[in-house]
């Protein structure tokens, strides 16, 4: 990631790298949570910029 950084990558480069490298977004973290039952839509919704 240092080196994109560094390389000055795209945004779309930098997220493509970290999800590749086992980042979780905050939204589909959000919806794994509502699947669980663990929280709502209304509240992912509320807090996840879609």
């Amino acid at each position: 990631m240092s080196e994109l950084i560094t390389a000055h990558a795209s945004y779309a480069e930098l997220k493509r790298t970290a999800i590749n490298g086992g980042m979780v977004t905050l939204r589909d973290y959000g919806w794994s949570k509502v699947a669980s039952g663990e929280t709502t839509i209304e509240e992912v919704l509320s807090n996840v910029d879609h």
